[in-house]
Parts: structure tokens; sequence; C-alpha cells
């Protein structure tokens, strides 16, 4: 059995590319945009006095794309909430999202200035 936070990645990992995103588990180095990578990854288990896992886990989903291409970006990040939202299983466990934030920002890191979007989704789980 899968530790409640990995199985939640790798439904999320899923989703985008099922989607048809460019989707990595690390920043790449040289690749096309757009694409997404899966960043950070926070766990709060909740003390039960049962063999059960429960709690919440937030991930954060991080865009990189054209900066003068918002709309591909900021499209990508809806249909991905769209489909993190309707997520109901992880492994053996059962999930429910629970509330995310987004914002988008100018990234200047690279001779050509790229948009950074960032979703952070929280779930919760039971397993």
């Amino acid at each position: 059995m899968k530790d409640p936070n990995q199985a939640i990645y790798d439904e999320v990992f899923k989703l985008a590319t099922s989607l048809g995103f460019s989707t990595y588990t690390y920043l790449p180095g040289d690749v096309g945009y757009p694409f997404i990578f899966l960043g950070e990854q926070f766990n709060n288990p909740l003390e039960a006095k049962t063999d059960r896992f429960l709690g919440k886990s937030r991930l954060t989903v991080h865009f990189y794309g054209i900066a003068d291409k918002r709309k591909l970006l900021t499209d990508m990040a809806s249909k991905l909430l769209e489909g993190l939202k309707r997520l109901r299983r992880a492994d053996s466990y059962s999930i429910g999202y629970v509330a995310s934030n987004s914002q988008f920002m100018l990234d200047n890191t690279t001779a050509q200035t790229l948009l950074h979007g960032i979703i952070e989704v929280e779930f919760e789980y039971v397993g």
C-alpha cells in the first residue's frame, strides 16, 4: 500500500498526462513550453484511534509557458483543476478535493519571458 501522499501525487500526475500536458516530477532543463511540474507536497495526518490513514495533503502544481500565451496556460490550469475536483480515488484511499488557490506571475529567469502559474490544491484522504 502506498503512502497517501504518494498515491495522491501519482493520481495528479496521471490526470495531467491524460489531459495531454507535458508533465514532470522535477523542473526540467531544456524542454518546450508549456509544461507542468509537480512540486512541493505537504501532509497533515490526523491522529485516529483506528488503523486507518486519514488527513489532508496539499500539493503544489507549477505551470510554465511563454508570457504572451497567457490564455493557453490559464486554460491548462483551469482544465487540470476541473479534473482535480472530480478525483475520488488514489490507490486504496478515498480522496476528496477540499480547496485550492492559484497565482500567475512573470518569470524572467530565462532569456525568454515566461509566465509561471502555481496552483496549490488540498485533498482529504481516508484509507
